[in-house]
């Protein structure tokens, strides 16, 4: 069952139960028990699942980036530090079913991660989707759609939806993401990988990782000479303007 929690002032939906007490979450607890090298794995697999099944739904993803402050800093890891970016465009037309899973793949991917490294607790759960989750969210709110969008969250559709808004049941893009990461896991790890190492993946290397003949359609992806124009936009579902994004996520 979804539920709305507020995590240290913001307000976000959630799949997984809290296993906190009520009041302000205290940063030494938002690891979850992970440690330094734990989160930053983790957070190398959120930016990887953003550009790879960005990738594959055909948004022109251009760079990926690992934050490095949860490894470097003296603050507790993953207490709301920025975990990295992956910027896309320019383009002028994607479909809101394709930007809703760039946006859901980050958490959906780290949970994934989680879960394969038996890592996977209540807590762990529950700050992937809330606190790594929470800008992610935030865009999927405002996404700048052709028409107004009405987000359900594990209600499924309601009887009366407003003439001229579309129809979102965010259980349903988590699912059809969950797919989408299991399908492409392989190239998300790798991703994930060369973040670790390297700390960054543009076009290049995102082609050589995650080849265009393992991509739906052949995709080839971003022009390598056309460089990301980041912005705090989001990327449009509406013909005919263009932009670009940079898509931070929190860890």
């Amino acid at each position: 069952m979804w539920t709305q929690v507020q995590i240290n002032g913001l307000n976000i939906f959630t799949q997984y139960p809290s296993p906190f007490s009520a009041g302000p979450l205290q940063p030494d607890v938002l690891t979850g028990g992970l440690d330094i090298t734990q989160v930053r794995t983790r957070n190398a697999h959120h930016e990887a699942g953003h550009a790879v099944i960005g990738v594959a739904e055909g948004l022109p993803v251009s760079l990926a980036v690992l934050g490095a402050g949860s490894a470097e800093t003296p603050t507790p890891p993953g207490a709301y530090a920025e975990s990295g970016n992956v910027s896309v465009g320019p383009f002028a037309v994607a479909t809101l079913d394709s930007v809703l899973a760039f946006h859901v793949a980050g958490v959906r991917a780290a949970h994934r991660w989680l879960d394969q490294e038996q890592l996977l607790t209540p807590a762990t759960a529950f700050l992937n989707d809330v606190v790594a989750g929470v800008g992610d969210q935030a865009k999927l709110r405002s996404v700048d759609a052709a028409q107004p969008v009405l987000f359900t969250y594990g209600t499924g559709r309601p009887q009366q939806v407003p003439d001229g808004w579309d129809h979102v049941e965010l259980a349903t893009v988590y699912a059809r993401v969950d797919g989408l990461v299991e399908r492409y896991w392989p190239y998300i790890a790798a991703v994930a990988c060369h973040l670790l190492a390297h700390g960054r993946a543009d076009a290049e290397d995102l082609a050589v990782l995650f080849p265009r003949a393992q991509r739906p359609n052949g995709r080839s992806g971003p022009s390598s000479s056309l460089p990301p124009r980041p912005s705090s936009e989001i990327p449009a579902v509406n013909p005919p303007r263009s932009r670009a994004t940079e898509h931070s996520s929190r860890a």
